[in-house]
């Protein structure tokens, strides 16, 4: 497999440097391009088939339902799509009975359908004109789509083109956004998994299967608070500029489940609209050149694959992070009764989110998808004792790397003779501190040892270890880095595999 690095990306490592990148933007779907785009144009693929979906491929059937440039149509919004006569057939207002059958002089079609024969000069006139419309939304040419074979210089160009019609004006950059994303991914590289709606969950799920989310894919916010080099670290997907975009119109998308406004957020979270607005940069690369350059390579000899492969290096340092409402206490227990090890999970902040948990060992590997929504709680058993025969090993991951791993052995609980070990966080809500508590129900004592794991970004440390006495408890402060990170795993010696694994980022909150 391959990837880029800085080198090769000069102009999209530029503006991420000058502006706030969103490391947690999901495609919409587990699927393909077209379905991807439909979520970016209307909110859903229609799961319900009540207007020609639900559309699950790259198929153009021919569909009805309606449109968020139709709902800003009808509630007087000004919108606009800006294409070429080559649009790699990414508008996928095409795929609609209403604009395909539309008149060419009604506004579904002019502003829909029509084409330009360069978009960068259609904004500038626009802009020139006054006409620049609320909602935009950009559909470049194959040649600079960056999609795969087609170079990422050309894609760099047309950005730089665009980002430069707009900031030409300093007034139209003044109340500018403009959000760069890609549809789709194949998700190679990618090691988090998506979020996913629990089963049943309306609007979320055909034929029985999940549509959502799919990998990560890259999604850069420029504009005049964004500035900064800063990293976003909520999960978003492609409903959440519709969601912005309905902040900014008023003007709302019927059609987003109630699912996505639960877990993916709005967009706001990637602003600093108290700062005074920063001006465009005038430091980016070339982009002109880097097309020159590339134009070069072509006669270059065809590149071989390595005999030796290398895995990419992670650039080193951490972004200043934008903060994020993520606030979630996980604690667990024991039921002798029934041989359960149980969670729960409870949101203290501002925000919900979407929640998996994963057997690791010790029984056939499974996924159970929750949701916990803001102020609320979610929670669970497994059944140790009956699928594993008391061995478990359970992991919960969340949102910004939140993990709550849980490994023991239920039956060590129906001793009477051993110590019966528990331990759980909770967020300080200073951005740099938990407090652990560990606690011992058993008849005996119990050594917990708490280790800083050298995790990504959580430069580890020395290990510490704590005698709890029969029946009794202990707290202590744990610190995450200057950035908010954090990974300790506390273990203890009670030779069932006990072990509590947290980890993941802290924000101060408001």
């Amino acid at each position: 497999m391959g990837y880029y690095n800085r080198g090769d990306l000069p102009f999209h490592y530029a503006l991420a440097d000058a502006f706030t990148i969103c490391d947690q933007y999901f495609c919409s779907v587990q699927g393909p391009t077209n379905p991807n785009r439909l979520y970016q144009w209307t909110g859903m693929i229609d799961p319900l088939g009540t207007g020609g979906g639900p559309v699950t491929d790259n198929s153009e059937d021919g569909y009805s339902w309606t449109t968020y440039p139709e709902m800003l149509q009808d509630a007087g919004v000004s919108w606009r799509v800006y294409q070429e006569a080559d649009n790699f057939d990414d508008n996928p207002l095409a795929w609609f009975t209403q604009f395909k059958d539309a008149s060419t002089s009604s506004a579904l079609y002019t502003k829909g359908m029509a084409r330009v024969s360069s978009i960068n000069s259609a904004i500038t006139a626009d802009i020139a004109a006054g006409t620049f419309p609320t909602v935009s939304w950009i559909v470049a040419p194959t040649a600079q789509c960056e999609h795969p074979a087609n170079r990422p210089a050309d894609g760099a160009n047309f950005v730089s083109g665009v980002l430069s019609a707009i900031a030409s004006d300093q007034a139209t950059w003044d109340s500018t956004v403009v959000f760069y994303n890609f549809d789709e991914n194949d998700g190679f590289f990618d090691h988090v998994a998506p979020p996913t709606a629990p089963s049943g969950t309306a609007a979320e799920y055909v034929s029985g299967l999940p549509i959502g989310m799919g990998p990560r894919v890259p999604m850069t916010v420029i504009s005049p608070w964004s500035a900064g080099g800063r990293v976003c670290s909520q999960t978003f997907d492609h409903t959440s500029p519709l969601q912005f975009a309905e902040l900014v119109t008023g003007v709302q998308c019927s059609n987003i489940s109630a699912w996505r406004r639960e877990v993916s957020g709005n967009l706001t979270s990637a602003f600093n609209f108290g700062n005074s607005p920063v001006a465009f940069p005038t430091n980016l690369p070339n982009t002109a050149a880097l097309v020159t350059a590339a134009n070069n390579e072509e006669s270059l000899p065809a590149p071989t694959v390595p005999s030796a492969g290398a895995l990419p290096a992670q650039e080193s340092g951490d972004r200043p992070a934008q903060p994020v409402g993520y606030v979630f206490n996980t604690t667990s227990w024991t039921d002798t009764s029934t041989g359960r090890i149980w969670f729960q999970t409870v949101s203290a902040g501002s925000l919900g989110a979407a929640f998996t948990a994963y057997t690791v060992n010790d029984r056939t590997y499974d996924a159970w998808p929750y949701t916990c929504a803001s102020g609320g709680t979610i929670s669970d058993y497994f059944s140790a004792k009956t699928y594993g025969g008391g061995p478990y090993d359970i992991d919960l991951h969340g949102p910004d790397g939140y993990l709550r791993g849980f490994q023991g052995n239920v039956l060590t609980w129906s001793s009477t003779t051993k110590a019966h070990p528990e331990a759980y966080v909770v967020d300080n809500q200073d951005g740099a501190t938990l407090k652990l508590t560990v606690t011992n129900a058993g008849t005996v004592s119990a050594v917990f040892t708490i280790n800083p794991n050298a995790a990504y970004l959580a430069s580890g440390g020395s290990a510490s270890t704590v005698t709890v006495a029969a029946g009794g408890s202990y707290s202590t402060t744990l610190d995450a880095t200057s950035a908010g990170r954090y990974d300790f795993t506390v273990t203890a010696n009670t030779g069932d595999g006990f072990a509590r694994r947290f980890a993941g980022r802290l924000y101060t909150q408001a």
